[in-house]
C-alpha cells in the first residue's frame, strides 16, 4: 500500500501562530476603531452640549433685553420725558388710588404765569430749562409719598395723601415763593428771569367725590387765581 503522507507539525504550528497573530491584529484594530468611534461620539456630544449651552445663554440674554425694553416702555408710559416727573396718566391713576383709602387727600394744580411769553421771547430751550427747574423745586418740597406730575405744557399737579384742604393751601403758599426765588437764567443778553406760579387747591370732601370732581374744583380755584391777578393760591372751599 502507498505510504501515508507525512505530517508537518512544525508547519502546522507556524500556521496556527500566523493565524493567531492575525486574530490579535484584528482585535487590536477593532479596539482602536472602537476607541476612535467613541472619541468621535464624545466630541459630537460635546459639540451638541456647547451648542445647547450657547443657545441657552443667548436665550437668557434675549429675555433680559426684552425685560429691560418692557421696563423702559412701562416707564415711558408713566413718566414725563422732559422733567422726569409723573405724567398725566400716572397722576390720574394715583389720585384714583388715593381716593380708595380712608385718609384725606388734597390736590394742587399749578400753572406758571405768562409762560408763553417766556417761550416766545427767549425760545423753547429756555422754556424747557424753566420747566425742569420748577420740577426740581416741586420734588425738593414734596414728601416721598406725594405724586408730582407735569400735566402738560406749563401745568403741574400734586396729589398729597393724608392732607386736608387747609394743609394743602399752606403747602401752596410755601411753594409759590420757592418758585419765585428759583434762579432762571435766559442767557447773557436777557439775564435772569422772574417766574411766578398760580395754584389752585381742592380736597376730598364728599363721600361720592371722584377724581374728576376734585380736579374740577381745583381747576376752578386755579381759574379764579388767574382771573384775579396770578401769583396767588386759592382753594375750592
Amino acid at each position: 500500500p502507498p505510504a501515508a503522507p507525512r505530517s508537518h507539525p512544525q508547519g502546522g504550528a507556524q500556521g496556527a501562530a500566523v493565524g493567531g497573530h492575525d486574530l490579535d491584529g484584528a482585535g487590536q484594530l477593532g479596539g482602536q476603531r472602537a476607541i476612535e468611534e467613541a472619541t468621535l461620539r464624545q466630541a459630537h456630544v460635546g459639540q451638541q452640549v456647547a451648542v445647547a449651552g450657547g443657545l441657552a445663554e443667548r436665550a437668557v440674554r434675549y429675555a433680559r433685553a426684552r425685560r429691560r425694553q418692557a421696563d423702559r416702555l412701562s416707564r415711558l408710559a408713566r413718566q414725563d420725558q422732559l422733567t422726569g416727573l409723573a405724567n398725566r396718566t400716572l397722576f390720574h391713576s394715583r389720585l384714583a388710588a388715593a381716593l380708595t383709602a380712608t385718609e384725606p387727600v388734597a390736590v394742587l394744580l399749578m400753572d406758571l404765569d405768562d409762560f408763553k411769553t417766556i417761550n416766545d421771547t427767549h425760545g423753547h430751550d429756555v422754556g424747557d430749562e424753566v420747566l425742569r427747574a420748577v420740577a426740581g423745586c416741586l420734588k425738593d418740597m414734596t414728601r416721598y409719598h406725594d405724586v408730582v406730575a407735569r400735566l402738560g405744557g406749563e401745568e403741574f399737579g400734586v396729589v398729597m395723601p393724608d392732607t386736608e384742604l387747609d394743609d394743602g393751601y399752606l403747602f401752596g403758599e410755601r411753594l409759590r415763593p420757592c418758585i419765585a426765588a428759583t434762579p432762571f437764567f435766559a442767557g447773557e443778553r436777557h439775564g435772569a428771569l422772574e417766574v411766578t406760579a398760580s395754584v389752585g387747591v381742592a380736597a376730598l370732601e364728599f363721600p361720592d367725590d371722584t377724581p374728576e370732581l376734585i380736579l374740577r374744583r381745583a381747576d376752578q380755584a386755579l381759574y379764579c387765581v388767574k382771573r384775579d391777578g396770578r401769583n396767588r393760591v386759592a382753594d375750592a372751599a
